[in-house]
C-alpha cells in the first residue's frame, strides 16, 4: 500500500469518526414515542415515530398492554381505548409512569397520535356501572346513537358525569332523540334516581337540555314541579315502563290543551281532567301518587264509561281493543258477582270480548258495539255458567 492510500484511509476514518457520533445522536433524537408494558417504564416496550391506528394489529402486534410512556422529542400524545383513534381519548405532555389512576387507564391504549391532542369541548361521561364505575364512554356534542360502531354504549350507562365545562346534558331513552328525556344539571351516580332509569340511555345532547317545544304533559314527583320528572306525549295505558307509575305528584302542560289521567293502567279506575299546570295533586280528586295512565287531550267528560257486570258463577276473563288498533288489545279477570269500570274514548268503535274460565278451557262470545257520544253508562252482563254464556248490551239514559 503506497503513502497515497494509506493517507486516503486516514482521511476516511476520520471522516466516519466525525459523522457517526453526529448520526447515532441525530438518530437517537428522532421524534418518538415509547409504550411500556410495566410502570416505571419497565418490560417490553414498543417504539413509535408516527400514528398507529392499532397498537395490537401488523405491524406492532404489542397488545392491550401499555402502562406507562415516555415522549422524546414530542410535544404531546393523545391515546384512545379502541383501535382508529375512536372510543375515549386523553392526551399526554410529559412522561407518565403509571396510568393507573389516569382516565384512559391501565391496559388500555389501543391507538395513538404523536404531536396531537383530544377534541376539547364540554362533554359527559357515561359508566356502565353505578358510582362512577366500571366501563366508560366520554363523549361531545350531540349523539344520536350510542349504538354507532363508534360508541358501542347503547343501553348501558347506569351512571353519568358531566365532564370539561359541561353545564347540561339531555339523555334520550331512544336513538335520534327519542322517547322518555331526561335534563341532568350535575352528575349522577345512579341513573335509577332518575325518571329514564339504568341501562336505557340510547342518544344524547351536551350542554342541552329536553326540548319543551314536544307537546305533551311533564309529570313531576315532588310538588311545585320539583324531583325526577318524564315528558309524556301520547296516551299512555301504563306509566310503569316509564318507573312512574303512581309516583305523580305535580303536573304541567307542554302546548296540549288537557288531560285525562286515571288512577288505574289502561285507562281504568277514577278519571280526572287537568286543563293547567297544577303545583301538588294532594288536594285533587284522584289524589297524590294515584295516576296510572294518561290521556293526552281528552277529559274525563268526553270518554263513554263501560262497566262489565260479571252475574255468572266463576270467574270470566275478558278483553277489548279498538277496532284501529286491534292488535292492542287489554285484558282483566273479573269474579264473579264483581263489576269493573273502564273508559273508553267516546264515538271509537270496540271489539270486546268475555270468556267463560274453567280449568284450561275457554267459552268464547264476542260483543261488538259503537259507543255513541254521550256521558251515559254502557253496561255490558256476563250471565250464564260454563260452558254456556251470554252477554248483554244496554245503554242506560
Amino acid at each position: 500500500m503506497n503513502c497515497s492510500q494509506v493517507r486516503k484511509n486516514v482521511m476516511i476514518l476520520l471522516c466516519l469518526s466525525i459523522i457517526l457520533p453526529f448520526l447515532a445522536q441525530n438518530v437517537s433524537a428522532q421524534a418518538k414515542v415509547i409504550l411500556y408494558e410495566k410502570e416505571n417504564y419497565g418490560g417490553k416496550s414498543l417504539i413509535l415515530t408516527s400514528d398507529a391506528a392499532d397498537v395490537n394489529g401488523t405491524p406492532h402486534f404489542f397488545g392491550k398492554v401499555t402502562s406507562s410512556i415516555k415522549l422524546e422529542g414530542v410535544s404531546s400524545v393523545a391515546v384512545y381505548d379502541r383501535t382508529n383513534y375512536q372510543g375515549n381519548c386523553q392526551a399526554f405532555t410529559s412522561n407518565i409512569a403509571s396510568l393507573k389512576n389516569t382516565f384512559i387507564g391501565n391496559d388500555a391504549i389501543l391507538s395513538i397520535k404523536l404531536n396531537a391532542s383530544c377534541e376539547t369541548g364540554p362533554s359527559v361521561i357515561l359508566y356502565e356501572k353505578k358510582n362512577f364505575d366500571g366501563n366508560k364512554l366520554k363523549v361531545s356534542g350531540n349523539i344520536p346513537s350510542l349504538q354507532a360502531d363508534k360508541y358501542k354504549f347503547d343501553d348501558d350507562a347506569d351512571s353519568v358525569q358531566l365532564s370539561d365545562g359541561a353545564a347540561s346534558a339531555a339523555l334520550y331513552e331512544q336513538a335520534n332523540y327519542g322517547g322518555s328525556c331526561v335534563t341532568l344539571t350535575s352528575d349522577i351516580s345512579d341513573l335509577d334516581k332518575t325518571s329514564i332509569g339504568r341501562n336505557k340511555v340510547s342518544s344524547l345532547k351536551v350542554n342541552q337540555q329536553c326540548s319543551t317545544e314536544t307537546p305533551g304533559v311533564y309529570l313531576f314527583e315532588d310538588n311545585n314541579y320539583e324531583g325526577k320528572s318524564i315528558l309524556v306525549t301520547g296516551n299512555t295505558a301504563s306509566l310503569k315502563a316509564s318507573s312512574f307509575n303512581d309516583k305523580t305528584s305535580s303536573l304541567k302542560l307542554n302546548k296540549i290543551q288537557s288531560i285525562a289521567a286515571f288512577e288505574n293502567e289502561n285507562w281504568e279506575g277514577k278519571c280526572e281532567t287537568f286543563k293547567s299546570d297544577t303545583p301538588s295533586l294532594k288536594d285533587s280528586a284522584i289524589g297524590n301518587d294515584k295516576i296510572s295512565s294518561i290521556k293526552i287531550n281528552s277529559e274525563c267528560e268526553n270518554l263513554v264509561t263501560l262497566t262489565i257486570k260479571n252475574h255468572s258463577a266463576t270467574v270470566i276473563q275478558y278483553s277489548w281493543a279498538y277496532y284501529n288498533d286491534a292488535f292492542n288489545f287489554h285484558e282483566k279477570k273479573l269474579a264473579g258477582g264483581q263489576s269493573d269500570k273502564i273508559f273508553l274514548d267516546a264515538g271509537k268503535e270496540l271489539y270486546f270480548y268475555v270468556y267463560m274460565i274453567d280449568l284450561d278451557m275457554e267459552g268464547k262470545v264476542k260483543c261488538r258495539y259503537e259507543p255513541l257520544v254521550s256521558n251515559n253508562d254502557i253496561i255490558i252482563t256476563a250471565k250464564g255458567v260454563w260452558p254456556n254464556v251470554t252477554c248483554d248490551l244496554k245503554q242506560v239514559y
